[in-house]
């Protein structure tokens, strides 16, 4: 009887949570404007095969990331020939979804924990909610067509794992290339770890360690594509930052990625795992570890990657991270609460069974809170952007001479991306603009609301 009323339980919270975050993403992403780097994707995805000429560009002109360039080349395309920006958005996030199905299944099917179909789904939206609501810079991140850069290494690591995990080795190298080719800390770092494994299937003689070197061999190959990449050395300035300065930054970014970004946090995971709760606790395996050296091996994981991915971001740039390159520090801070949740459901003995209904209850209404916390004043200020936007798009479509035309700028401060033009002409979201959209003029902003 118990066990029926926790399946229904968790077939009613996984409805409303997958109403929930459809809605919320699909109201607010429906009233996405193009800006910044979104003109300049679809003037490079416009011309030649798609995603390959994209990728082809930006390898020798900006970064040398090609596999992720032509994933986005493909989504840029979708946009320039009419598909609303609103569908690519949700498309991402709704792979996004998938991809930790599968890696969750996986883990399921591994390590004989028995969670059905609706036990899994209901874990992957309780993970996707709650990585939302943890992200540092969401704007940036889940409200960008340019920024599903920053999402993408998530889908394809997801797979890469959940491949692993199912033992077939070779296969994963074709999602793991991609993460090889995405950001250049997230190749290094991820890379690093898949030449340790390599290096242990060696010193203890795994049966299949002509895969894993196989495998460290030919993403060694795509990351090498990838550092020798032309664009790379485009955009890379010099930032000729003292040893000093670097220094105190690393230690501002290190602060700021474990305090203000994750541990300030803990209150949306410690509801994360009021919800899972049910699907926890759940499991048909003790998975609790047996040694203790094995209970400090994830926190040991994720605080060699924020040290290493900070060091790396700050000897390269000069600079701590920005916030919108820390969506994989998110994620992995998340997945190492819940390995944890899981190994302390160990402890928790037959009575307290009893709370799994009122614990997973508080956990998804209070997710679903910090969802919609403000959710009214965020659609109402998208939905004023949208509006002045598209009127100031049949302006600037129908204005007609070769004349600088000075438009009115458009105010905003919410959640979707948004960067207007500069008051300079040749500004470079000006002149992107322009060529997306093949104007002879340029457009401007007016200057203290009149034109010059």
């Amino acid at each position: 009887m118990r066990r029926v009323v926790e399946n229904r339980l968790i077939i009613a919270q996984l409805v409303v949570l997958a109403v929930g975050f459809s809605l919320y993403h699909l109201f607010l992403d429906y009233n996405y404007c193009l800006s910044a780097d979104d003109f300049s994707g679809i003037d490079y995805a416009t011309d030649g095969i798609p995603g390959l000429s994209y990728a082809w560009r930006f390898y020798f002109g900006w970064e040398g990331p090609f596999l992720s360039m032509i994933v986005q080349g493909l989504f840029m395309r979708a946009v320039a020939i009419g598909v609303p920006p609103f569908v690519v958005l949700f498309s991402v996030k709704l792979v996004l979804l998938f991809s930790s199905l599968t890696l969750i299944t996986s883990i399921s099917n591994r390590f004989c924990l028995a969670w059905n179909l609706d036990q899994r789904l209901f874990l992957s939206l309780v993970f996707q909610v709650t990585l939302y609501l943890i992200s540092p810079n969401r704007s940036e991140i889940w409200h960008w067509l340019i920024g599903t850069a920053y999402l993408t290494p998530l889908i394809f690591l997801q797979l890469g794992a959940a491949l692993l995990i199912q033992g077939r080795v070779i296969a994963s190298m074709v999602p793991l290339a991609f993460v090889m080719q995405s950001r250049a800390t997230y190749s290094l770092i991820v890379f690093g770890f898949i030449a340790l494994l390599c290096l242990a299937s060696i010193i203890l003689k795994w049966k299949n360690r002509r895969k894993w070197l196989l495998l460290g061999a030919g993403l060694c190959a795509f990351l090498l594509i990838y550092l020798v990449a032309p664009g790379n050395y485009v955009r890379m300035s010099e930032h000729g930052n003292s040893v000093s300065f670097m220094a105190s930054q690393f230690k501002v970014g290190l602060h700021n990625l474990l305090v203000s970004y994750n541990l300030a946090k803990t209150d949306r995971i410690l509801l994360a795992l009021l919800a899972a709760y049910p699907v926890l606790s759940g499991a048909e395996r003790d998975l609790k570890p047996e040694k203790i050296w094995v209970w400090f091996v994830p926190i040991v994981v994720y605080m060699g990657f924020a040290v290493v991915h900070e060091l790396i971001f700050v000897i390269v740039t000069g600079y701590c991270e920005w916030t919108r390159v820390l969506s994989l520090h998110s994620f992995l801070f998340l997945a190492m609460a819940l390995v944890y949740g899981l190994w302390f459901c160990s402890f928790i003995s037959v009575r307290t069974r009893a709370l799994v209904v009122p614990f997973s209850v508080l956990g998804v209404v209070g997710l679903c809170l910090r969802l919609f916390t403000g959710f009214g004043a965020e659609l109402s200020s998208a939905e004023q952007l949208k509006s002045n936007y598209d009127r100031r798009l049949n302006t600037i479509f129908s204005h007609k001479g070769q004349d600088t035309l000075f438009v009115e700028p458009l105010s905003y401060n919410g959640v979707l991306y948004f960067e207007d033009f500069s008051e300079d002409p040749d500004n470079w979201i000006n002149k992107d603009f322009r060529k997306a959209y093949g104007l002879e003029f340029k457009v401007a902003l007016k200057k203290d609301g009149t034109a010059e």
